[in-house]
C-alpha cells in the first residue's frame, strides 16, 4: 500500500511537471504566470481594494461588490483572449495547439464561468446590522437575529458562528455569499461592537 501511493504521488508530480514544461514551451514563461496569477489572486486583491461594507441610516449593510468581480472576469477574459493568440503561430503543432486549447479552458474559460455563476447566485445576498437586530440573506436561507441574544461570534471556516446565551449556535454561511478576508474582518469587527456591553469580554 505504502509503494503504491509512493508511485502515484510521483507519478502526480511527474504529470505535473510534464503540465509545466508544455504550457511554458507554448505560450512561454510569463504567461503562464499570468494566467495563474490573474485567475488566482486578481479577484481577493479587487475586493481587497473595494471592500463590501456601506454604512445606512440605522447600521451597516455587508454585501459583496460586484465591480470587483465583474473587473476580476473582464481581466481573466483578455488574459484568455491574449493566450488564444499565441496559439496561432504558424510553428505550433497540432497536438500543442490542442493542449493549450485545454489549459486555456480549464485556467481561464472555467474559472470565468464559475465566477459568473457566483455573482449571478449571490448577487443579492448580505448581512445588516441596525442596532442590536442583525439580518442576512444567503440565497433562500434568510434569518434574524437579536445580538442581544448573541453571547460570541466567531470565525469558523470562513462562515460567522453566533453562540447564544441559550448555548446554540446559529451559522452564518458567509463562505457562500463570496465575502473574502476583509470583508469578514469588517463584518465580525462590527457584530462584536454591537453586542451588548456586558457580553464582549
Amino acid at each position: 500500500m505504502g509503494k503504491l501511493l509512493v508511485f502515484a504521488l510521483a507519478l502526480l508530480v511527474a504529470l505535473f511537471g510534464y503540465v509545466i514544461y508544455k504550457v511554458w514551451a507554448i505560450f512561454g514563461v510569463w504567461p503562464m504566470i499570468l494566467s495563474i496569477v490573474v485567475n488566482l489572486g486578481v479577484g481577493t486583491i479587487l475586493t481587497h481594494l473595494i471592500g463590501c461594507k456601506t454604512q445606512t441610516a440605522d447600521g451597516y449593510t455587508f454585501n459583496p461588490r460586484e465591480l470587483p468581480k465583474y473587473l476580476a472576469i473582464a481581466l481573466s477574459a483578455l488574459v484568455g483572449f491574449y493566450l488564444y493568440s499565441k496559439l496561432g503561430a504558424p510553428d505550433l503543432s497540432a497536438y500543442n495547439r490542442n493542449f493549450g486549447l485545454v489549459w486555456i479552458v480549464l485556467v481561464v474559460a472555467l474559472p470565468i464561468a464559475f465566477e459568473a455563476y457566483k455573482l449571478v447566485r449571490d448577487r443579492n445576498d448580505f448581512v445588516k446590522i441596525a442596532g442590536q437586530q442583525l439580518s442576512y440573506r444567503d440565497n433562500d436561507d434568510q434569518g434574524e437575529i437579536s445580538l442581544q441574544q448573541v453571547k460570541e461570534v466567531e470565525l469558523v471556516g470562513g462562515n460567522v458562528k453566533l453562540t447564544l446565551l441559550d448555548g446554540t449556535d446559529r451559522i452564518i454561511k458567509t463562505s457562500q455569499m463570496n465575502f473574502r478576508g476583509r470583508d469578514l474582518i469588517e463584518l465580525i469587527g462590527a457584530i462584536k461592537a454591537s453586542l451588548p456591553a456586558t457580553d464582549q469580554g
